[in-house]
């Protein structure tokens, strides 16, 4: 999506791009991953809502339990919840985080709501990097932030729009002296 002006003068077109709030870049990225889901499987792990999210976390303790019981029927869905998910509690808060393996490296689940403003930092942190270096920064923080996600959020950035037109439409060329 571009938001812009475009100039005409004597010396050629030129692109102005218009600022966009931030609060306005969350409406619009937030239609996008909505228009994004409403064309996914409803079964999709990756975009988890606030409800989901709680679901899971219900649905991780209760597997524990299950599978901590003697004596309590063990389920496959048991074995599959806690092989994806584990719970992290952090200042008396509930993340729902991958397992952690020989790396022992933490790997967040985010909610759909938090999506804009993890990207919006991260992309700001690094300088309005492009998809790689979002990619490779987000990969160490979160698991199921996808590249899609990510390329949603990009289009909307005002600032690298701003690096990336260059507009040299209308330039008049060197003039050329020609010997006679």
């Amino acid at each position: 999506m571009f938001l812009g002006l475009v100039h005409i003068s004597s010396v050629g077109v030129h692109i102005i791009i218009m600022a966009i709030d931030k609060n306005t870049m969350r409406s619009n990225f937030n239609k996008q991953i909505q228009l994004i889901l409403m064309n996914k499987r409803e079964d999709n792990n990756a975009f988890l809502s606030a409800s989901d999210y709680s679901r899971v976390i219900q649905q991780v303790k209760k597997s524990k339990k299950s599978l901590n019981t003697v004596g309590e029927k063990k389920t496959t869905k048991d074995y599959r919840v806690i092989r994806k998910y584990d719970i992290l509690v952090m200042n008396g808060k509930e993340h729902l985080i991958r397992p952690i393996d020989e790396k022992n490296v933490v790997l967040y689940y985010a909610t759909i709501d938090e999506f804009f403003d993890i990207l919006y930092d991260t992309h700001c942190a690094i300088g309005h990097g492009g998809r790689n270096r979002m990619v490779s920064e987000l990969k160490n923080n979160y698991c199921n932030i996808t590249n899609e996600t990510i390329m949603v959020f990009l289009k909307l950035c005002a600032e690298c729009h701003k690096k990336t037109v260059c507009s040299k439409i209308g330039l008049a060329p060197k003039p050329q002296t020609h010997p006679t």
